[in-house]
């Protein structure tokens, strides 16, 4: 790549690989994220029913804090995986919640 070359930057959603490609189509790929990527929300829930929050980060391998958007303090839900780009989250109780990946 030469300095002041335009180039292009892609992230694949799949493996969390960023490319970057230069107007030669010479690439550089970035394993995993370089920089803290995050995706937060705030839902209504409704007591025992289960919703998907779509984070498309690009992993499995996710950390997700739940607060009550209210009170702002943390709350307990049962959180599964559902792939790459998505979890599902049930709450005991209806609530607002303000949900963050990371």
């Amino acid at each position: 790549m030469i300095c002041g070359e335009k180039i292009s930057i892609t992230k694949n959603t799949n493996t969390g690989d960023v490319v970057m490609k230069d107007q030669a189509a010479d690439y550089i790929v970035l394993s995993g994220t370089p920089w803290a990527a995050r995706y937060t929300e705030t839902v209504s829930a409704t007591a025992n029913v289960a919703f998907t929050v779509n984070h498309m980060l690009g992993t499995e391998d996710v950390v997700v804090m739940v607060k009550n958007a209210v009170t702002k303090e943390v709350v307990s839900v049962d959180i599964t995986i559902l792939d790459v780009n998505s979890i599902e989250v049930t709450s005991t109780e209806d609530l607002d919640l303000r949900i963050t990946c990371i």
